[in-house]
């Protein structure tokens, strides 16, 4: 008995193994889309196959075993055994699906529980000495012989893809899934495809949405509250178009700014972004927050560019975003020394024309790019950007020049006369 349960067990772990193993293979080696359908037909015939020898298997067993019990029943009567002749007799009568369920649960019946019953008992409460069902033991052998399998294949012979190799795979394929889907919507707005908008119609899209959404955390003319300042050339986050557009984009959580991507589609985002960039920087409006982050003068720098400052002769630019930047610079850095209005206090006049270290942009540029040790002028070139530096001297050159405010330093230095 023990050994024809031993065959059942085997061939029946055979049957669950083989169709595993086999669309196993087929997940982790996908055939070319051209010849799959031809794998998958093959395999199904091979998983055909694989049963009809089984079925034919179990019904040789089935047919073996029926010949050993007519051989076991006619030597027992030959050893004038008859009672247990008769008792296997009976059993062959019983139904197979009933001798299949006591097979499978080995259930002792309720008059032999005497036989199984441990000695001891806790608050009237016995136990039996019950065995494992069957049915659970030959799934609990299937798993281990599964997990044989699996890792053999997977983590040993090679034949089968690691679950790092299967990822790597499948970040391929997402990402070349991604390159699809940018390809096909190339006309997206997202933040490396945005543009700053000027015209009236999306400035006005932009300011409605400004004011239901926004007013709350950065004021009713940008001049912050709980939010920043968005008025200043300041920028936490950076500015630009793209930067903003971003950080309205995803929101700043660990700040309390809400993602407003899945409340505003990205039309209304670049609206309200260029809204801010176009209408709202440099209004200077009354009760403005402190400038928090730092100088952001990309665009400025671009501005610089297209009003033709003209760095050989020492033309300063007279771009207003340029002047604006330069500006908080100054109020920002210089007038400890300089004064509020460039009349000089520790360090000379800015405001009339005369000069220690010469009066062109580019003379301007070297002092406070170098500063004057001797002098106790710190050198900037460390603390500010070759574009801040630049927009400083363009408002100190355009702004402060000529201006001759009251309480003004004497002159120092010789007069500068810029050539025509």
């Amino acid at each position: 008995m023990k050994n024809k349960r031993r065959i059942l067990f085997v061939v029946w772990s055979l049957f669950m193994a083989f169709p595993a193993w086999l669309f196993a293979q087929d997940a982790a080696a996908p055939a070319a889309s051209g010849s799959t359908d031809d794998t998958n037909l093959v395999k199904w015939l091979i998983i055909l196959a694989a049963a009809i020898i089984i079925i034919a298997v179990l019904a040789l067993f089935k047919t073996l075993n029926a010949m050993l019990k007519v051989q076991e029943m006619n030597a027992l009567r030959e050893l004038g055994m008859e009672e247990a002749a008769q008792k296997l007799a009976a059993e062959r009568h019983i139904p197979w699906w009933r001798r299949m369920l006591e097979r499978w649960t080995d259930a002792v019946p309720i008059e032999q529980e005497k036989d199984v019953l441990f000695e001891h008992e806790y608050d009237g409460i016995q136990e039996l000495d019950n065995k494992l069902p069957p049915w659970w033991l030959a799934l609990f052998y299937i798993t281990i012989a599964f997990a044989v399998v699996y890792i053999f294949y997977y983590h040993i012979s090679g034949m089968g893809m690691s679950s790092h190799e299967m990822y790597a795979q499948e970040m391929k394929q997402a990402e070349a899934a991604v390159a699809n889907y940018k390809a096909t919507h190339a006309a997206a707005l997202d933040e490396s495809s945005v543009t700053l908008a000027k015209d009236d119609a999306t400035l006005s899209i932009g300011e409605t949405v400004y004011k239901t959404n926004c007013v709350s955390c950065h004021g009713g003319q940008g001049e912050g509250g709980i939010g920043p300042n968005l008025t200043d050339a300041y920028w936490l986050h950076g500015g630009g178009i793209q930067n903003v557009f971003k950080t309205i984009s995803n929101g700043v959580p660990e700040k309390g700014m809400l993602s407003w991507k899945s409340q505003l589609k990205p039309e209304q985002i670049q609206a309200v972004a260029s809204y801010i960039l176009v209408k709202l920087q440099g209004t200077n409006p009354p009760n403005a927050k402190e400038p928090q982050g730092e100088l952001y003068a990309d665009e400025a720098d671009q501005a610089t560019d297209e009003s033709g400052a003209d760095e050989t002769n020492g033309t300063p630019a007279v771009d207003e975003t340029a002047l604006s930047i330069g500006e908080v610079i100054y109020k920002t850095n210089c007038i400890p020394c300089h004064g509020n209005q460039g009349e000089g206090t520790i360090g000379p006049n800015l405001t009339d024309k005369y000069w220690i270290h010469g009066g062109s942009l580019q003379d301007v540029l070297k002092v406070i790019n170098e500063g004057v040790p001797e002098k106790g002028m710190l050198a900037w070139k460390d603390q500010l950007k070759p574009d801040q530096i630049e927009a400083v001297a363009n408002y100190i050159l355009v702004k402060l020049q000529g201006t001759n405010p009251p309480n003004a330093k004497e002159p120092q230095g010789d007069l500068y006369e810029p050539e025509n």
